[in-house]
């Protein structure tokens, strides 16, 4: 068989499926969390509650056009006219999506930060003089010190948060109609207002409310206050008080022999309740427990129509279904910049809720290509493997810094190396392997690394695995070790005593430097290259091949959902795992310990993992089978075929067997031979009626890794691919087809 052929069968819907083997017949030749709440703000000076009124902080007239408080602020910019259901950037408000360490308000000034920030130097994150304002679904995180002005006034809305730890807390004032979270020694607060529904927890040794406690709303809703206090609460009275009595507070206070209770001023409001109770809206035990502890944000629940993590988007799907703590996601199927085969990509968009994007240094002259199928009939960005100068060469998050202060860190990548530089960096953030993370990948080596600096540590390991594409994964435990993963099996191992990673541990930068600036021993989050440029080009620390995919978890994930997230990366890309295939359900959907566990491939669409995959082949060298919905397309996204209904796999494994020789099969077929391997299909709820065509298979009997043994000469007829049920395939209800050379 001197020039290679294809071969291919079309099954209707209605044909049957079990398992298959390639025959042939003498004479007749054949082959066979935030928690967000919708809030009510004060237009005015002042809100009724059943027979009170409640005096917010300053006597601001609003929309008299003059400062009558004299705080510097005029009617709109007045944090006291908030107006109701506004709460976001005033009139001459300045809007920033990110700020720096050092950032400063003014006085008299309004700044607006509208995307998540984090900033963690030790003293001096932020100078607050005038107003700053959280909106939109803005977070901002700060771990060291602010320094606030008399007249420094901060200003939580509506689906935004605010979290700081630090020892020493001190504020002017603070209106939260959203999530703040507030810990440290001693925290002191002239004036707080809080709005309907909306979160406080204040935390630490102690805490001072100096001068009023203000709730903002109707009699009919509350505010949850939690007050994590082990020494002393308002010096040593415990007295706080909501006036007007009716919102709920709830508190906790860890120093002995201390209750808080209202005060006899306070509008006969009632003893303030205890955490344990239950109240309207549900157990806020749980909610104070999920704000103390850090537990993940409302989470998507897919197919149900809502917009249930209130990120704008409704039923997103995930990695296998696999939603908390993931920071990023890029897929070259969708979100960049170029879907033209050859032409360069300049930016690659995170489908996760952070919504960051991979691109290009702005000083970059050589970018990475875009390539329609690299993968499995999927795409992939191609990287050269060269040096082409400091700014060149990889993408990179800018400003976006992926940390983590839970259990570790969890990264999966589908690639497919081309060379053998074990530089060959797929995913780095930092400097040198002192202060940074991440790991390469080529077709004989590979290395991973933490910060030795810090507890971390870096490893060399020989793999051999050859040129094909894998997924690779990189588990960092903290104080436990650091794993390295070829196709879900662990193949690498380093124990460490690292216990975080934070701008601490790592040397970060929003850019690519260079040695005469001096900026070169620092990076930004990097795909396809080193991060910080010191020693770039020396050890060509670039890398050669193409990356599909690329999925990151700040935490450590369960054994399950390692095994799903493995799952919808094999399946889309013709991979084989060496342990169950689960759908995003968590539905198995293919045993490989069957005896049918070589070469698995498969399609199927799972809208919740963001799958479908219309055709597929395994990428192993002995993956000869194609399947594929109609007529095979020269790629996944050409495939112009659907899946009519979600949840639908069908899947591909072989028994391993040689391929090499005809042997006869017997039974009811006694003119049939047959080769000695079979591939088993797992069907999981396909059926008749929910494809929009027929099913196509394709073999390459001319495989150099597997090559089907030539036909007896002198035998005329076709290649046949017979199918059954109970695998012997001599019963005479096996279905027997004939192969069209293609």
């Amino acid at each position: 068989m001197d020039n290679p052929r294809n071969y291919s069968i079309s099954l209707s819907k209605s044909s049957p499926f079990g398992q298959f083997l390639i025959a042939y017949r003498p004479g007749l030749f054949a082959i066979s969390f935030f928690f967000i709440y919708c809030l009510a703000y004060l237009s005015t000076g002042s809100t009724t509650v059943g027979s009170s009124v409640i005096a917010l902080p300053g006597d601001e007239i609003c929309g008299n056009l003059i400062d009558d408080d004299g705080d510097g602020y005029i009617d709109a910019d007045d944090p006291d006219c908030i107006a109701a259901g506004t709460c976001g950037c005033p009139p001459g408000g300045i809007v920033y999506d990110t700020i720096s360490s050092g950032h400063t308000i003014p006085l008299g000034a309004s700044h607006c930060i509208t995307e998540d920030v984090v900033l963690t130097d030790a003293w001096n994150n932020i100078n607050l003089n005038g107003n700053l304002y959280l909106v939109d679904t803005a977070h901002l995180f700060i771990g060291g010190g602010i320094n606030v002005g008399t007249e420094g006034t901060l200003i939580v809305c509506n689906n935004a948060s605010y979290v700081h730890q630090q020892t020493g807390n001190d504020y002017e004032s603070i209106y939260n109609f959203g999530w703040l979270q507030i810990s440290g020694t001693v925290t002191n607060i002239d004036t707080l207002v809080v709005g309907e529904n909306s979160l406080t927890a204040l935390s630490g040794n102690g805490l001072n409310i100096n001068d009023e406690l203000a709730y903002v709303g109707s009699a009919a809703n509350n505010a949850y206050l939690f007050l994590d206090i082990s020494t002393t609460l308002n010096g040593s009275s415990g007295n706080v008080c909501l006036p007007g009595g009716t919102p709920e507070m709830i508190v906790e206070v860890d120093a002995a022999n201390t209750t808080p209770t209202c005060v006899t001023d306070c509008n006969g409001c009632p003893e303030l309740a205890s955490i344990s109770e239950t109240h309207n809206d549900g157990s806020v035990e749980t909610a104070y427990e999920a704000i103390i502890n850090g537990l993940p944000p409302t989470l998507e629940i897919c197919d149900n129509l809502a917009d249930d993590n209130g990120d704008g988007r409704t039923d997103e799907p995930y990695p296998g279904g696999v939603e908390s703590n993931m920071q990023l996601w890029l897929k070259a199927e969708t979100g960049t910049n170029t879907m033209v085969n050859g032409n360069s990509v300049t930016s690659w968009a995170d489908q996760s809720t952070n919504f960051y994007s991979a691109n290009a240094d702005v000083n970059a002259t050589d970018w990475p290509v875009y390539n329609d199928n690299a993968i499995n009939f999927n795409p992939g960005i191609d990287f050269d493997g060269t040096y082409t100068d400091d700014f060149s060469d990889g993408l990179h998050l800018g400003a976006d810094y992926i940390y983590s202060t839970n259990e570790g860190i969890h990264i999966f990548t589908v690639v497919n190396p081309t060379g053998p530089n074990s530089y060959s960096m797929v995913y780095d953030f930092g400097g040198d392997q002192t202060e940074s993370y991440g790991f390469s990948w080529a077709v004989n080596t590979t290395r991973i690394n933490t910060p030795s600096g810090h507890g971390g540590t870096s490893g060399y390991n020989v793999h051999a695995s050859g040129w094909r594409p894998h997924l690779v994964g990189f588990e960092i435990g903290f104080n436990d070790r650091q794993r390295l993963f070829r196709n879900g099996s662990n193949i690498y191992s380093n124990s460490f005593s690292l216990s975080q990673l934070t701008s601490n541990e790592i040397s970060e930068s929003d850019h690519y430097g260079t040695a005469a600036n001096g900026d070169d021993t620092s990076g930004p989050v990097s795909i396809g290259r080193k991060s910080a440029t010191q020693d770039l080009q020396t050890n060509n620390r670039i890398f050669n091949g193409s990356i599909s995919e690329v999925i990151v978890y700040n935490d450590t994930l369960s054994s399950d959902e390692i095994k799903q997230v493995n799952s919808y990366l094999a399946l889309k890309y013709g991979l084989t795992l060496n342990h169950d295939y689960f759908a995003s359900s968590g539905t198995a959907i293919k045993q490989p310990f069957d005896g049918y566990d070589n070469n698995i491939f498969g399609i199927g669409r799972d809208d919740c993992s963001g799958l479908y995959q219309k055709q597929s082949q395994s990428v192993e060298d002995e993956g000869i089978f194609t399947l594929s919905l109609g007529t095979q397309a020269v790629n996944n996204q050409s495939n112009a075929n659907s899946f009519t209904e979600d949840a639908v796999f069908l899947i591909v494994g072989d028994d391993g067997a040689a391929a090499d020789s005809w042997s006869n099969i017997g039974g009811s077929h006694p003119t049939f031979n047959r080769v000695g391997r079979t591939w088993k299909l797992d069907n999981t709820n396909l059926t008749n009626l929910n494809i929009s065509t027929s099913l196509y298979f394709t073999v390459d009997v001319d495989d150099p890794d597997l090559n089907i043994p030539a036909l007896p000469v002198g035998a005329i007829g076709s290649y046949k691919i017979l199918f059954d049920d109970d695998g012997d395939f001599t019963s005479g209800s096996s279905l027997s087809l004939d192969l069209s050379n293609t």
